[in-house]
């Protein structure tokens, strides 16, 4: 009793305070030290609580406003807590997940763990003023479930984790709960479970026994109750996601590509339509995304969006194939969006968030039924509480089996679910490889037919090119014989005009003749000249005219 005294007097060094042969000093100091870096994480510095002493001989729950938050007790009268009730220190373990913190640590932390005093030399030392025998079988374990998070945006559901420590006095009968959650849900179904055997016929240490079995079947019943509910969610979730991917149509047949060519191939307007071309290749390469929330439910389709025929040139159509426009066969990354992928991917990790978690619970069931086995076969054990509870120990092993067997269904679902997200995606990833492989195919065929077009065109220039090599050599031979003749033809024609006058004997002259000549002639030249530089200013504006607009219209198609 006096080291018990001692222990609560140095609470605020717990667990070095403890003496405990079972643990090594330096692993206390690890504890000691862990406990005093996560302090303000883990604790409410301001929570003030008096002991009483219900809190000191039955039941201690710890708790939090919610499951990220600092638990609602001091440090001071979380040592004192430990202290008096020696507490093993490596349920410190179980405690560090808890506290205020950002991001969830050590989710996947979790199991069981036993030290029991039965035998006679690992007995603690007897204190019957405290109903302690020193013979009593300590253990603590955590589980984990699924609650509904009304607060929460989005997805309305949330992982919960509690752990329990539990302490049964061979001898006494006496009991200790030690429980540690985000909210008070546990408190509440623990004194549910305790008021149903008030007034029992068993005596104080059988019914203390019963009653634990019976608080760890509501426990492990809290652990299974929620998963179908979230499993099933979380399947509408991925259907909603993934469905439209398994409706996509991949072979709807290609609209054909337009190119208008005049009647005439030498005519110098002709001209190629490649607005449908450049609208393609833009619904091709136009995939908007947007972040959203994590399982929106509201998913738009994309619309569609149709390719003009700008009025370059008319004239008659040649058709090709090109890739389909959108409004008959829908692009993948459009029908299926990005934020659908990512919540494909959320829901990935919640189904192996679920696996691990259920994987852990059923561990920790049979760890707890195998406890429970070797404890009531144990030779220290007494016959008396095994003799009266067999029939209590019976049905708890068939409630632990049956618990164990539906979180066994739902880790199969689960995996069933995955497998099924496992081929959607893959289904996904084949279909964008066909649709790559349609729009590479769809793009050597517009790349082809381009191709045959210039090919014709180059054929079509190559013959103009010989017919003006054909009158390029006529218009030399003519330009060659005008130039020959143009010389005799200018002197016939100004001596012809009367300023020269010949006669068989005599020669005359005509100034006024001449004046008049030059006075008509130079003046229509220069007219001449002035009319061709006008309208050689003016064919000029109206062709950049016509070239400013025709790159508008190509980058307006574009």
């Amino acid at each position: 009793m006096d080291g018990l005294i001692k222990c609560c007097e140095n609470f605020e060094t717990y667990p070095l305070n403890l003496d405990n042969q079972s643990v090594s000093s330096y692993r206390l100091r690890s504890y000691f030290d862990r406990l005093q870096d996560l302090e303000r994480q883990l604790f409410d510095l301001s929570a003030m609580e008096r002991v009483n002493n219900h809190f000191l001989t039955t039941a201690s729950f710890i708790h939090a406003p919610h499951s990220r938050a600092a638990l609602q007790i001091s440090r001071d009268i979380f040592g004192f807590l430990f202290s008096y009730h020696q507490i093993l220190p490596s349920f410190l373990d179980f405690m560090f997940p808890f506290g205020k913190q950002e991001y969830v640590q050590d989710f996947y932390f979790g199991g069981l763990r036993e030290e029991n005093r039965l035998c006679n030399d690992r007995r603690g030392a007897p204190m019957p003023d405290l109903g302690r025998s020193g013979g009593d079988l300590r253990f603590y374990y955590s589980l984990r479930s699924v609650e509904r998070s009304p607060g929460r945006q989005g997805f309305q559901w949330s992982i919960q984790q509690t752990a329990i420590y539990h302490s049964f006095d061979i001898e006494t009968g006496r009991c200790l709960w030690v429980n540690v959650k985000g909210n008070e849900l546990m408190k509440n179904r623990f004194f549910e479970a305790a008021d149903s055997f008030e007034g029992s016929k068993w005596s104080s240490r059988n019914s203390a026994f019963l009653t634990s079995l019976s608080t760890h079947m509501m426990i492990c019943e809290w652990a299974v109750e929620n998963w179908a509910w979230y499993i099933n969610d979380l399947q509408d979730e991925l259907q909603a996601s993934s469905t439209v991917m398994l409706a996509a149509s991949l072979d709807t047949p290609p609209i054909p590509i337009s190119i208008y060519t005049t009647e005439n191939p030498c005519d110098s307007n002709t001209s190629v339509e490649f607005s449908g071309i450049t609208s393609s290749i833009t619904q091709m390469l136009r995939s908007n995304v947007s972040d959203s929330e994590w399982l929106d439910s509201n998913r738009k389709e994309a619309k569609t969006q149709s390719s003009g025929v700008s009025p370059i040139a008319k004239g008659k159509i040649i058709t090709g194939d090109i890739v389909p426009q959108k409004e008959h066969n829908p692009l993948i990354l459009e029908t299926f969006p990005f934020r659908d992928l990512l919540n494909v991917q959320y829901i990935k990790e919640k189904l192996y968030e679920v696996q691990s978690v259920l994987r852990l619970n059923i561990e920790v069931l049979r760890d707890l039924k195998q406890l429970y086995h070797s404890a009531v076969d144990h030779t220290e054990f007494p016959k008396e509480v095994t003799t009266a509870c067999e029939r209590e120990l019976v049905r708890f092993k068939e409630n632990l089996e049956r618990i164990e067997k539906d979180l066994r269904v739902q880790h199969l679902k689960t995996e069933t679910l995955l497998q099924i997200l496992a081929d959607r995606k893959a289904i996904l990833h084949s279909s964008l490889s066909y649709q790559n492989m349609k729009t590479s195919e769809s793009m050597a065929e517009k790349t082809q037919t381009s191709a045959d077009y210039t090919k014709k065109r180059d054929q079509e220039t190559h013959t103009i090119a010989q017919k003006a090599a054909q009158v390029t050599f006529s218009m030399r031979a003519i330009t060659f014989v005008t130039i020959l003749f143009i010389p005799g033809i200018f002197v016939a024609t100004f001596l012809s005009t009367g300023i020269f006058h010949f006669t068989d004997n005599e020669q005359s002259f005509r100034p006024k003749a001449l004046k008049l000549y030059f006075i008509i002639t130079l003046p229509l030249m220069a007219g001449a000249f002035i009319a061709w530089y006008l309208l050689f200013q003016f064919t000029r504006s109206r062709d950049k005219r016509e070239s400013s607009a025709a790159d508008v219209r190509i980058s307006a198609n574009v």
